[in-house]
């Protein structure tokens, strides 16, 4: 008797009106359809992505849409190459795996600071695990060599050029076992654990666009928006922060 009796009453007081619950479903429905995507990603929780300031190849970044968010990344990356040319392969790789352990410490021993390698996402490297996969370096068989990431934890309040400081010593100071040399790679990157993490206030923001645009049309008009289920996306921003997004299109029509 309640709920008839509050369906009463929005009858009688046109309290809700028909379009605006329907944007309300709409926007309901879409929300229940990212949350979807987002749960079938929380397996991948600590996933850890790498984001640098360019394409490959050069190409420019995709144009971004109307509604973003900004985030500071969650480390400043500095990659390195580590390289060895001992003669014999044994020795080579005991070497850089010794280099690696040791590299591995010190990190540890900085507050902030870790190393990892890359295999799609980025895998710790601890003094306790870090047995990684030498492949050869420059088609040599003499030669082996693999890039790792020295990272730097970020948070809202982090002094970014002390971090980068930070990373620059580490690099200038790292003590090396045998032939093993380490060089850095070009600029420094940043990474994201979890992006997805972000979705709700992606889509908390498109929500308030669409009832913005609903408001700034009028009722006759009607805003739709496309679907927006996609993985969130990103760019690099600065030299600590990324844009956030989701691909969405909104149309408007009966105006």
């Amino acid at each position: 008797m309640l709920r008839a009796a509050r369906l009463e009453q929005v009858r009688r007081t046109g309290k809700y009106r028909e379009s605006d619950m329907s944007l309300q479903r709409k926007v309901l429905g879409m929300l229940m359809i990212s949350f979807g995507v987002l749960a079938s990603a929380q397996q991948a929780s600590l996933e850890e992505i790498v984001v640098t300031g360019m394409r490959k190849n050069d190409q420019p970044l995709p144009p971004l849409p109307a509604v973003t968010i900004r985030k500071r990344a969650d480390f400043l990356l500095q990659p390195v190459e580590l390289s060895n040319d001992t003669r014999d392969a044994k020795a080579r790789h005991e070497e850089l795996h010794q280099t690696l352990k040791v590299l591995a410490a010190a990190a540890a021993k900085v507050p902030g600071l870790s190393l990892a390698w890359q295999h799609g996402f980025l895998i710790p490297i601890t003094d306790k695990d870090y047995r990684i996969p030498l492949p050869h370096g420059d088609d040599r068989d003499d030669t082996n060599s693999v890039t790792i990431y020295i990272k730097s934890a970020l948070t809202p309040t982090s002094d970014v050029n002390a971090a980068i400081h930070t990373l620059d010593t580490f690099v200038a100071d790292a003590k090396m076992t045998g032939r093993s040399q380490l060089e850095p790679l070009g600029d420094m990157a940043l990474s994201v654990v979890n992006p997805e993490r972000y979705r709700p206030e992606v889509i908390a923001a498109l929500a308030a666009s669409v009832s913005a645009l609903k408001a700034a049309f009028g009722e006759s008009c009607k805003v739709s928006i496309g679907d927006f289920s996609m993985r969130l996306q990103w760019q690099r921003s600065d030299v600590s922060e990324l844009t956030l997004y989701l691909p969405y299109e909104v149309k408007i029509v009966g105006c």
